[in-house]
């Protein structure tokens, strides 16, 4: 299904879409390195699938909230969203997926989030950088919109997720392995990201519109006089 919108969520508990500095548990907390709008110009190639799980999106990056200074793009790639775990809460701490990032801030070279990339992960000679930010089964304070963490609830898929230099890791079972406390996740989180997505329902006009020209049809066989 192909991604619409990227909803901004500028103020309350839980701010979207954007890149934060992770200083909490779970990966939470931190100042506001970068905001998000996904980039339409890629089409169909933004899509969601929940029930295999796979995820590409696209987006432009800016300074604020108002998206009006840009500072660089970033995509991200999944196949492991499935729609059919998000929303269970099996086991408080399970390591349900990961999300894999190419944010590349070429055009600028600096800002907030450069510079957070660049003491978190290293330099990057092309300021391109490739990293993971993982969501664990963990459904945190919902939102000021009513979006809950970690979750697909049809139109909108919204995860937060964290990610450090050597990797996350979680209490019990894992699709990824690794283990560890999710105090351990939160205190060596680098990067947060909280992102929120919307899926459109399926379109029921041109459905309707081919339903009425069946019947249309069947009208004009059942009153189309008989051959000799």
């Amino acid at each position: 299904m192909t991604l619409v919108d990227a909803p901004q969520e500028a103020s309350g508990p839980f701010r979207h879409n954007l890149f934060h500095g992770a200083t909490s548990a779970g990966g939470a907390g931190g100042s506001i390195l970068s905001w998000f709008a996904l980039d339409t110009a890629f089409g169909a190639s933004n899509f969601y699938d929940p029930a295999t799980g796979d995820l590409e999106a696209h987006f432009d990056l800016f300074a604020t909230s108002s998206l009006t200074s840009p500072i660089g793009t970033a995509q991200v790639l999944s196949s492991t969203v499935d729609g059919s775990v998000l929303g269970d809460a099996v086991e408080s701490g399970v390591l349900v997926g990961t999300l894999s990032w190419e944010i590349d801030l070429s055009s600028t070279g600096s800002g907030p989030l450069h510079d957070h990339l660049v003491a978190s992960f290293g330099d990057e000679a092309d300021d391109i950088w490739n990293l993971d930010t993982d969501f664990a089964d963990v459904f945190y304070v919902t939102s000021s919109g009513g979006r809950t963490a970690n979750r697909w609830a049809d139109p909108h898929l919204t995860l937060w997720a964290a990610g450090a230099p050597n990797g996350l890791s979680f209490t019990g079972s894992s699709k990824t392995g690794g283990s560890g406390g999710l105090g351990g996740f939160g205190s060596t989180a680098a990067l947060g990201v909280d992102l929120v997505l919307t899926v459109p329902e399926p379109d029921s006009a041109p459905l309707l519109a081919l339903g009425l020209g069946g019947l249309w049809l069947a009208g004009r066989r059942r009153r189309a006089p008989a051959s000799a």
